[in-house]
């Protein structure tokens, strides 16, 4: 049995997260938000930009990204939303396989990891969430088919998002 463990940066993402209805608040009804003689266009771009930011942190990183991973003998159980979340059980069986992407930002080169069911991503674990992210790799290749890299793609992570 392995246990993933999170980076000590992750947590910092639900302040972020919970920074934008916040703000968006302060902006639209308390005094010193919007100036009453902004053009409501860029009132709306602005909120709707903000409401644009909590929702992929909320949808995209929270529950998809920064998640708890406990994988067993014959079952991978998954936490999301930093652990807190519901717990699901995925038998290791069911998997058709696990793909690898890489994803190029500032900070460097981050693996990412998918493991698909029917061709869809069902548990996503990223070397830039997991310290342990090398062991939870071995423990899923030695249990699940390697099905091959593939090419990150931001609009893939945006449509999935909603799935």
């Amino acid at each position: 049995m392995i246990e993933s463990r999170l980076k000590f940066y992750v947590y910092i993402l639900p302040i972020l997260t919970f920074s934008f209805p916040i703000l968006l608040y302060s902006a639209l009804f308390l005094k010193g938000g919007f100036s009453p003689d902004l053009p409501i266009y860029i009132v709306l771009f602005f909120s709707s930009l903000m409401l644009f930011c909590f929702l992929l942190l909320l949808f995209g990183e929270l529950r998809t990204k920064a998640i708890y991973i406990r994988i067993e003998d014959d079952k991978i159980i998954v936490k999301r939303y930093l652990g807190l979340g519901s717990k699901r059980e995925f038998k290791i069986d069911n998997f058709d396989g696990y793909t690898v992407s890489n994803l190029y930002s500032f900070s460097g080169i981050h693996e990412y990891l998918y493991l698909t069911k029917n061709g869809r991503k069902m548990i996503k674990i990223s070397e830039f969430y997991h310290t342990n992210y090398l062991q939870l790799k071995e423990a899923i290749h030695s249990k699940v088919n390697f099905t091959g890299r593939t090419k990150f793609r931001m609009v893939d992570e945006l449509t999935e998002i909603f799935k």
